[in-house]
């Protein structure tokens, strides 16, 4: 099983659109990343994102890009403070290749609780539009594959 973590792109400044959608900056960057994806055909079979509008936006472009059969959908427990056990425990039982967009500190908490079974929001740096690939082993831990954030990515 593959997992995608992606945190949403870049979005408008609360004072100047109180909904947070993307920016024009942060679409492009989303797209840019969507578009690698989509060149080197990662196998993405279901997209779940946060209720936020800017991570619903992202989950839109993705789905665009990489055409997930078992579709996308809103769900709980992504929120920036949600609490990262639940999806954790969620993932157990699953064997499809998953993309979760969120937010933080969440995504860098899912990923400590994970790799290293406790929660720290300090061991990996999600920029905007980043994505990490985690691997599910055969014995039930999970592995770092990649990550990537727009900065890596040529058009």
């Amino acid at each position: 099983m593959l997992l995608y973590l992606v945190r949403h792109g870049e979005a408008n400044s609360e004072l100047f659109d109180p909904s947070q959608t993307l920016s024009e900056q942060g679409l492009r960057n989303v797209q840019k990343v969507a578009a690698h994806l989509a060149r080197v055909k990662s196998p993405v079979e279901i997209i779940f994102h946060s209720p936020k509008l800017r991570a619903k936006q992202t989950a839109s472009v993705f789905s665009d890009y990489l055409r997930p059969l078992g579709g996308i959908f809103e769900t709980d427990h992504l929120g920036p403070m949600d609490d990262p056990s639940e999806w954790e425990r969620r993932l157990r039982d699953r064997n499809s290749n998953i993309m979760l967009v969120g937010h933080l500190p969440y995504m860098e908490k899912l990923f400590s609780l994970l790799l290293c079974g406790f929660v720290d929001d300090h061991l990996v740096n999600f920029g905007n539009a980043a994505i990490v690939c985690l691997s599910r082993e055969k014995n039930g831990t999970w592995v770092l594959r990649w990550m990537m954030d727009p900065t890596v990515v040529s058009q």
